[in-house]
């Protein structure tokens, strides 16, 4: 079994998962070229993180009710 995932993928830790402390967030892009890139925020910036993540990487935004 590969280390690595055979696709991209977007990781996102909050403190129940045991990586991160009480009010923080951990979010990992995991490339399939090893070329990780891995941010700690408080985790009031979860939501605007996590989609940054996803534009950069995915190009893929959220799309606003009403829009």
């Amino acid at each position: 079994m590969p280390d690595r995932p055979p696709v991209e993928v977007v990781v996102v830790r909050s403190p129940s998962s045991g990586f991160v402390g009480a009010g923080g967030v951990f979010i990992e892009h995991r490339s399939y070229t090893g070329f990780d890139d891995r941010i700690y925020r408080p985790s009031s910036e979860a939501v605007p993180l996590f989609w940054r993540f996803m534009i950069e990487k995915f190009a893929v935004a959220p799309v606003r009710a009403g829009a």
